[in-house]
């Protein structure tokens, strides 16, 4: 009995350490990202979930980025009407997640976690967009761009990428 006991706690110890595989920004408005396409599509896909919010993203390290299979970040999450200002945390803390990216990255422009539920197809590719930057050969990232830039024209640079190269918002 003392031998299951053990190996029951020593197989939930890596959840109890923190470490999942993937990374979420957790809604700002409270603890319901469990209720998000994007959670709900990882869950799915049989991943385990850490959700932070942003103070705590930004005071994570590149080692603590880099045990994560998958770094998710969508607009919906940081902030309400989804623009670019959602995103400051992510360009106050390049310099410590973006070396944590060596894996499969992916942007998408068309804000399918606001739409998850309504749009056909909008849940298949969040759950495409989780399967493949988690089953790269390192962390991968996937960010959700927020659907209309807010004040972004065509031409506006988009910061938090800078670390991989030069991003630009188009519409």
């Amino acid at each position: 009995m003392l031998f299951f006991k053990v190996l029951a706690a020593l197989a939930s110890l890596p959840r109890a350490l923190g470490v999942a595989d993937l990374l979420l920004i957790k809604p700002v408005s409270g603890a319901y990202y469990t209720a998000t396409v994007d959670y709900q599509q990882a869950i799915a896909l049989g991943f385990t979930v850490d959700a932070v919010n942003t103070t705590q993203w930004l005071a994570m390290t590149t080692s603590a980025f880099s045990q994560y299979k998958s770094l998710v970040v969508n607009p919906y999450g940081v902030a309400s009407g989804g623009d670019f200002s959602s995103f400051k945390f992510l360009i106050d803390s390049k310099a410590r997640w973006a070396p944590a990216v060596t894996g499969n990255m992916i942007i998408v422009g068309t804000d399918p976690g606001n739409h998850g539920r309504t749009i056909p197809g909008a849940a298949a590719l969040i759950s495409h967009s989780v399967n493949f930057t988690a089953r790269g050969s390192g962390p991968g990232f996937y960010l959700q761009m927020p659907s209309t830039g807010g004040d972004a024209t065509v031409g506006t640079k988009v910061d938090p990428l800078d670390y991989f190269g030069r991003f630009m918002y188009r519409t």
